[in-house]
């Protein structure tokens, strides 16, 4: 059996999948309640205790580099801890395969195996996977890998810098996720994200799509690529009149004509799921 972490901002799911991918077993609880580490190494040895552990993958909301959460705004407990090392402690056994990944990485490339079969040339193009939720993440893929950059760091729109006063949880004003992150949504407007696109209030509609929309614009005029993937509890759940909305917003700020990538919501567990199981690195 495999046991993968999907690590957020604000909850961590652990699931365990056979050799087919089948869940077997599921759980989530609170990342904020208790250390992330406490729950880890409870799930572990719990699933030590039931299963017969050959992997484990973990997809963190953060920056991840060699195994290492180098930093993760939301949940600092987890800064500077090895994964690998951590787990091999926990299972008393260093036969088990870990491996670790930022989460928007794992859920861009686990989307491309999603959306492949029905998009014949993507293998040698690029697809950005933008996760939506807590805060916003993403990943670049190209030959399906992922562009990690120098340490960890490539493809953080999130944190690109928009005309903006909105602090985001990384200390800065401008970025992205300030703006459209669902904890800054919150924060802002007193009511969660997911029932903003419920009720369709006209605040969501129109400057919560600007800003993404900014954002989008600087991602094609730089990758140009030919998928755009949503997930995350925001992203996976736009209604097909926002994407519309979205791809509007953006078409009128490209600079020249430029072959609109497709925009595709994809479940954001089974796309962790192919990402974590199939995970490499440019």
């Amino acid at each position: 059996m495999d046991v993968i972490f999907d690590i957020g901002g604000t909850k961590i799911k652990y699931i365990v999948v056979d050799e087919k991918d089948q869940i077997i077993a599921e759980r989530t609880e609170p990342s904020q309640q208790k250390n992330p580490l406490f729950l880890i190494k409870e799930v572990l040895l719990e699933a030590k205790s039931q299963y017969n552990i050959k992997k484990v993958y973990y997809s963190v909301a953060g920056q991840v580099w060699n195994n290492k959460v180098i930093n993760s705004p939301n949940l600092g407990q987890l800064d500077n801890v090895n994964l690998r090392d951590f787990t091999h402690k926990i299972l008393n056994d260093k036969a088990v395969e870990v491996k670790a990944a930022n989460d928007a990485n794992c859920f861009a490339l686990g989307s491309y195996f999603v959306v492949s079969s029905s998009i014949p040339h993507l293998l040698n193009s690029y697809l950005v996977g933008i996760v939506w939720g807590t805060g916003v993440g993403s990943g670049i893929i190209i030959n399906k890998k992922a562009l990690e950059g120098k340490n960890g760091t490539a493809g953080e729109l999130g944190h690109i810098k928009l005309n903006h006063h909105y602090k985001c949880g990384c200390g800065k004003t401008g970025c992205l996720e300030g703006a459209i992150g669902g904890k800054n949504l919150e924060k802002r407007l007193g009511i969660d994200a997911k029932n903003l696109i419920e009720q369709h209030l006209r605040l969501f509609e129109n400057e919560t799509l600007n800003w993404l929309s900014q954002g989008l614009e600087k991602i094609i005029h730089l990758l140009n690529p030919a998928v755009i993937t949503f997930g995350g509890s925001i992203g996976e759940n736009l209604p097909e009149r926002y994407v519309e909305k979205l791809i509007n917003k953006t078409q009128q700020l490209l600079s020249f004509n430029i072959d609109f990538p497709r925009i595709i919501p994809v479940n954001t567990q089974t796309a962790v799921i192919k990402g974590c199981k199939h995970y490499e690195k440019l």
